[in-house]
């Protein structure tokens, strides 16, 4: 099984998903460090269960991990894992 990781971008109005960018698993340390989870939400992360709402200090970070920028007042940011 392969570990996906993906930042959700969702309209603040509507709360429809407007688009989503896969971030490499290879990453998931530094998406741990930017999120601060603590030991038990880190191999919750890590084994990719959850969704967790990223901060206004997170998000840009987040941008620079993956070269993209979406950060937006109009926007709810999250990032959530799955396996395929």
């Amino acid at each position: 099984m392969k570990n996906i990781y993906t930042i959700d971008i969702y309209s603040k109005q509507t709360e429809d998903l407007l688009f989503e960018i896969e971030v490499s698993s290879e990453k998931a340390d530094e998406m741990v460090d930017i999120l601060g989870l603590k030991a038990k939400e880190r191999e919750e992360f890590m084994r990719v269960i959850g969704a967790y709402n990223l901060s206004k200090n997170q998000a840009p970070r987040f941008e620079l991990l993956v070269g993209k920028n979406f950060v937006s007042d109009d926007a709810t940011l999250q990032i959530s894992g799955g396996g395929i």
